[in-house]
């Protein structure tokens, strides 16, 4: 990891392959005046992840350091253990849920771990989908780093590391940025559209639900606003600048409650990506928003296979039910409500599921929603951060800063 004051400034920065020594002192550079804002990023330096908040999207002014980093770490496993070792405990026979997952057999995990397999890849399509060359080797390999990375370390860290990849692999500055954005959107209206796709299947099923038909309205709606919004925004160039100039002041006040660095510069950044935003959805962002549904509904069709070969059969809990519970959870989890992305799924994820079959089924949902965390977190954090080491071998895991050696005094 590098030093504690590696800011970075995020769209606009110049690569690390033209980066030089910093120019000479003298008339021109003496009447350079220092910016309201200190840039601390040096040239051909780039975001490190000891500082979760240097995006590639936004300048901040004071990242957090390496120490609050390692401590957000701890706070994630520290929560992960409260609820797998004294919450879940007190509700789910841990003996009875060990004994359905030993009655699996090799054939079905594997199963399992082939459609977990697809869903990785469909995730990472969306990436290859909106940063053309990036390709469907590396789209899932990023993914997973900044997976396996933001799994350990809260906070928008696996944006970072996706950008890291992307300018290793040789990718321009700013379209690396812009996709790695625009990612995170359709990640959101993907995951409001899910409510549409189990409400349909529910429909193919012969059942209804007029609470989960009134949610998947809700996401119609929402979806229905992001994409009317959206093309709005990129249409009007004064109603882009009013919409940067208020998320601006809406991140100022929700920053300063979290007593966070407060992102500045968002109207200006709104503003300069709005025309490049316009071209690539207009040439790719149906592909996108296809690929990121289809990751959703894949990992949806893993839920549904988990349960069902740890002996939840279709009588007791319909496909379309299990979705509907699956999709209502992603809902609730677009909101950052508790830290890391384990715990607070699982615990929803069998309370709702248990509901709806009755308590005598808790043992067997609760060994597929077990296996289903195995597939869909466990071995994406394990893979991710074997893939980040192979990739970054040789040099700092979390930074593309290198160490350069100290000058060698003459001798003599």
């Amino acid at each position: 990891m590098t030093d504690d004051a590696g800011g970075w400034t995020g769209i606009g920065a110049q690569p690390d392959d033209v980066a030089g020594p910093p120019p000479a002192p003298g008339p021109a550079s003496d009447a350079v005046t220092a910016p309201e804002e200190t840039d601390l990023r040096q040239p051909g330096q780039e975001p490190s992840v000891a500082s979760p908040k240097a995006l590639p999207a936004f300048a901040y002014s004071a990242p957090p350091s390496r120490r609050i980093t390692i401590l957000k770490g701890i706070l994630v496993f520290g929560f992960t253990a409260f609820v797998f070792l004294v919450l879940l405990p007190q509700y789910v026979d841990y003996r009875e849920v060990v004994a359905s997952l030993r009655a699996l057999t090799l054939q079905q995990f594997i199963t399992v771990t082939i459609l977990g397999f697809v869903a990785w890849v469909a995730c990472g399509s969306v990436q290859a989908a909106l940063l053309p060359g990036l390709g469907l080797r590396h789209s899932t390999l990023s993914w997973l780093a900044g997976q396996g990375v933001s799994n350990v370390i809260p906070g928008p860290v696996d944006l970072a590391v996706r950008y890291i990849l992307y300018r290793q692999w040789g990718h321009a500055p700013e379209p690396s940025s812009m996709s790695i954005m625009l990612a995170g959107v359709f990640d959101q209206v993907a995951g409001l559209s899910m409510p549409i796709v189990a409400a349909l299947v529910l429909g193919l099923e012969g059942e209804s639900s007029r609470s989960f038909l009134l949610l998947a309205a809700v996401g119609i709606a929402a979806v229905g606003i992001v994409v009317v919004g959206g093309f709005a925004i990129l249409r009007s160039e004064r109603l882009a600048h009013r919409v940067g100039v208020l998320s601006e002041k809406v991140m100022h006040v929700l920053f300063h409650m979290l007593r966070r660095p407060t992102p500045t510069g968002i109207p200006e950044r709104t503003l300069a990506l709005r025309l490049d935003v316009k071209d690539l959805l207009l040439s790719r962002g149906l592909l996108a928003y296809a690929s990121d549904l289809s990751g959703r509904a894949f990992y949806g069709l893993l839920f549904v296979a988990c349960l069902r070969e740890t002996g939840v059969p279709d009588s007791v809990l319909s496909g379309g039910a299990i979705l509907a519970v699956y999709a209502a959870v992603g809902i609730v989890l677009i909101l950052p409500i508790a830290p890391g992305g384990a715990g607070t799924p699982q615990v929803l994820q069998i309370a709702g599921l248990t509901a709806l079959a009755g308590d005598e089924w808790s043992a067997q949902i609760s060994a597929g929603v077990f296996l289903y965390f195995v597939v869909q977190w466990a071995m994406p954090t394990l893979l991710g951060w074997i893939v980040l080491v192979l990739e970054r071998r040789g040099k700092p895991l979390l930074s593309t800063r290198e160490r350069r050696p100290a000058p060698v005094e003459a001798t003599g």
